[in-house]
């Protein structure tokens, strides 16, 4: 029996998720939600948008589980909304889809998405909102942070370290046994060869440091 989800986001990666649902799914969503202020509909993706603060009296936490789905915004801003939520009254899930691959012995967080054809390792270590999108190939005995998305069709051999807020884009490489920091991006078609220090944006083959952000 599909569990009743409640999506919280109505930007356009909820309507990819959404799509992988529809064609794979193993929830039935029912309703989207987020605050008051960035309500723009009363329906999005043929679903009810209810505001979050007016979810519980219609949508009781026992009988709905909640995913959330990343938009457009900072990572640091989702990475807050998510620590709201967690403390919140509805269970946060992980979405594994039936059309992925995954070992038995996954260790994960909370409210982490695995799409269609990604291939994910034994031994495998995650926490928690990372996003793995489909035709991934993550190898062996891994262990990422949190809030990190693995664009299509990108290949990372086995033993990856991985920090916080990384993106991993179209059609890159990383070999076996790197580490990679907080907040990098590996650019499209990119091959990384050698660790990345948090911050840094690489691209090329092999891949090199072409800009290092400013943080705090």
């Amino acid at each position: 029996m599909k569990k009743d989800l409640i999506i919280f986001g109505t930007a356009n990666m909820t309507q990819q998720f959404l799509s992988e649902v529809d064609r794979f799914g193993a929830v039935n969503p029912v309703v989207l939600t987020v605050d008051r202020q960035y309500i723009t509909a009363d329906r999005m993706y043929d679903l009810p948008v209810v505001p979050y603060d007016e979810l519980v009296d219609k949508y009781s936490p026992e009988q709905y589980d909640m995913l959330m789905v990343r938009g457009n915004g900072k990572p640091q801003v989702f990475q807050q909304l998510y620590e709201r939520l967690h403390d919140g009254p509805y269970k946060l899930i992980n979405y594994i889809s039936p059309r992925a691959f995954t070992d038995s012995d996954l260790v994960m967080g909370d409210n982490n998405i695995v799409y269609a054809g990604a291939d994910l390792g034994y031994g495998g270590v995650m926490g928690s909102c990372n996003v793995i999108r489909q035709q991934v190939y993550l190898g062996h005995e891994f262990n990422i942070g949190s809030f990190n998305t693995f664009r299509p069709g990108c290949k990372v051999g086995g033993m990856l370290r991985m920090g916080n807020h990384n993106e991993i884009s179209l059609a890159s490489a990383v070999r076996d046994g790197i580490t990679i920091g907080d907040e990098c991006v590996v650019g499209m078609g990119a091959v990384v060869v050698k660790n990345v220090d948090s911050y840094c944006t690489v691209m090329g083959v092999p891949a090199k440091v072409t800009s290092v952000k400013q943080h705090e």
